[in-house]
C-alpha cells in the first residue's frame, strides 16, 4: 500500500480502522524526519487501541528481541516504533532493512527511512512524508486535525485564514497549529489575529534568519534581526544557534569526509535550505568549528555574569574577523 502524509492520517483516523492483517511493517520516508506529524500519529494509534512501543533497531538485530517480535503469539495490537533509521550507522541499517523483508510476525513495525520503501506488498505500508503539502492537502489534513476540537465550521475558518496568502505550509507547522488550537477558547477570531501570526511568522522568521546567516547576506539579516530579537532572551539565541552551528560543522565535515548520503541527509535535518545547496561550498568545517566555540565562549560568561554581545559576534561573523582567541564580550 502507498500513501502519502494526509491519507495516513484520515486512514487511521477513521472509525473502524485497523491494520488489514497482522505484522503489517509501515515505511516512512521522506527528505527530514516530521517530529510532530509522527507524535500525532503515534498517538492517534494509541487512541485506537493499539500499544505503542519506541525500540532501537539494533536491537533488533542482536539478542532475542528480535526472534520475539517474529514470534507469532505477540498481540496484534503492539505496533513497534523504530523511530528514524538515518540516525543508525549505514551497517545497521542495511541489515534491518533485510531482516524486515523476511520478518513474519504478528505485531506491527514502523520506522522512517530518508530513502522510500523499494519493495511494497500487503504487509509494507509505503508512506512519503513531504515536508510541506500544497493547498488542497493542507485543507484535508487540517480539517482532519481540528474537526474534532473546534468544530468543522471553525476550522474551516481557521484554515481559509492559513491559506489566504500561500500555496504550501510545512507538515509540522501545520501539526503544531493544530497543537495550539486549544488556546482558542469562543474567541475565533482573537486566535487568528493575534496567535496563528505569531505561530506563522515565529517558524518562518528564524528560517529566514539562518539563511541569511549562512549566505553572508548582512543586510538582510540585520533587517531581520532588529525585527525578531527581542521576542526571545539571550538564552534562547545561544541555544538556538549553536544547534545551528553545531549542525552545519557536521553537515559539512560529512561532505568533506565524503560520508554516505543518508549521513548527509540526517545531518542537513532543521539546517536553511539554501546553506544545504550551495552556501556549505563557500564555508569550512573548520570556520564552523571557530564559530561554534565562539559561541560557546559567549554562553560561559552568560552564564558567569559577565555582559556580551550578540550584535558583535554577528558582525564579526560577517566581516571574517572570528577566531580561536574570541573575545566578542
Amino acid at each position: 500500500m502507498r500513501l502519502k502524509s494526509i491519507d495516513l492520517l484520515i486512514h487511521v483516523g477513521a472509525a473502524n480502522f485497523s491494520f488489514s492483517q497482522p505484522g503489517v511493517v509501515l515505511w516512512a520516508s521522506g527528505p527530514s524526519y516530521p517530529f510532530l506529524f509522527i507524535t500525532r500519529f503515534l498517538l492517534l494509534l494509541k487512541e485506537k487501541g493499539y500499544d505503542i512501543v519506541h525500540a532501537d533497531p539494533a536491537l533488533f538485530l542482536r539478542g532475542t528481541f528480535g526472534q520475539q517480535l517474529s514470534l507469532s503469539f505477540l498481540p496484534a495490537s503492539s505496533f513497534y516504533w523504530f523511530g528514524d533509521l538515518a540516525e543508525t550507522d549505514a551497517t545497521t541499517r542495511k541489515l534491518f532493512l533485510a531482516a524486515l523483508l523476511k520478518y513474519e510476525g504478528t505485531a506491527h513495525l514502523g520506522f522512517f527511512s530518508p530513502t522510500a520503501a523499494t519493495k511494497v506488498g500487503p504487509r509494507c505500508w509505503s508512506v512519503h512524508l513531504d515536508p510541506v503539502v500544497n493547498k488542497k492537502e493542507c485543507y484535508e489534513l487540517w480539517t482532519f486535525l481540528l474537526k474534532k476540537k473546534i468544530g468543522s465550521g471553525w476550522a474551516e475558518s481557521l484554515g481559509s485564514a492559513l491559506l489566504q496568502e500561500r500555496q504550501t505550509v510545512g507538515l509540522d507547522l501545520l501539526c503544531l497549529i493544530a497543537e495550539y488550537s486549544r488556546f482558542i477558547g469562543s474567541d475565533l477570531q482573537f486566535f487568528i489575529e493575534e496567535w496563528l501570526p505569531q505561530l506563522i511568522e515565529g517558524e518562518e522568521s528564524l528560517f529566514q534568519l539562518a539563511s541569511a546567516f549562512f549566505c553572508m547576506s548582512m543586510n538582510d539579516f540585520f533587517y531581520l534581526w532588529d525585527r525578531i530579537a527581542s521576542r526571545y532572551n539571550d538564552h534562547f539565541w545561544i541555544v538556538f544557534w549553536s544547534d545551528q552551528f553545531f549542525r552545519a560543522y557536521w553537515f559539512k565535515k560529512s561532505i568533506e569526509d565524503k560520508k554516505d548520503t543518508a549521513t548527509i541527509q540526517r545531518l542537513s535535518v532543521r539546517l536553511p535550505f539554501s546553506f544545504i545547496r550551495k552556501d556549505h561550498s563557500n564555508m569550512t568545517s573548520e570556520l564552523l568549528r571557530i564559530t561554534h566555540n565562539a559561541l560557546a565562549l559567549l554562553d560561559w560568561h552568560s552564564k558567569n555574569g559577565s555582559s556580551f554581545s550578540l550584535d558583535l559576534f554577528y558582525r564579526q561573523w560577517f566581516t571574517y574577523q572570528l577566531s580561536e582567541e574570541y573575545q566578542g564580550f
